[in-house]
């Protein structure tokens, strides 16, 4: 686990939304070369998750701080059990590879990664890596149920339009601005 504290000084909020997402394309940037061998795809579950063939690998966390955002990230790197809870949708890097891995080599490949693509966000926008987002969105195109507030009476269910270019997700014909994802089935 890590935080990152990311500068989102004169950024609108609705762009600031989508730095979760921001987070998780440097994720799986980083770590996919790492898990070559294994054959996992990496993909990303909206708004926060790491998937590694549907199991959680990564979740991130981000808080808005007056002008900066700190982002937490929990990477599942050398774990080779979890607890019985979630032992059937969580992974790691070294159950996919069968072999460990030096935590700062993948803490300092993330930073990399991340470092990057803020500064990419920040200069022209997060619709510039929205493309490469849609290649790696787990939801799209499957059917889900997302509750959006703990209040929900009813959770907003419907094939999954994916991730859009300013950070939502669409559910049939509903736009989703936040909330936790589930899926109920592949379309």
């Amino acid at each position: 686990m890590f935080s990152a504290v990311l500068d989102v000084a004169g950024h609108d909020p609705s762009e600031i939304a989508t730095l979760p997402l921001v987070v998780g394309l440097a994720v799986v940037r980083a770590l996919q070369p790492l898990l070559e061998k294994s054959r996992a795809k990496l993909t990303l579950k909206w708004p926060n998750d790491v998937l590694a063939g549907g199991l959680k690998l990564a979740g991130i966390l981000c808080e808005l701080c007056d002008e900066k955002v700190v982002a937490g990230v929990g990477v599942n790197v050398n774990q080779t059990s979890f607890a019985p809870e979630i032992s059937d949708r969580a992974t790691s890097m070294a159950l996919l590879t069968g072999r460990t891995f030096d935590r700062r080599m993948v803490l300092d490949k993330v930073l990399a990664e991340l470092e990057g693509l803020h500064t990419r966000w920040g200069e022209v926008g997060f619709a510039a890596i929205h493309s490469e987002l849609a290649g790696i969105d787990h939801l799209a195109g499957r059917m889900v149920s997302i509750w959006q507030t703990d209040a929900d009476p009813a959770p907003v269910a419907g094939i999954c339009g994916g991730i859009q270019a300013d950070g939502t997700l669409i559910v049939g014909s509903t736009r989703i601005y936040a909330g936790e994802a589930h899926v109920c089935s592949d379309a």
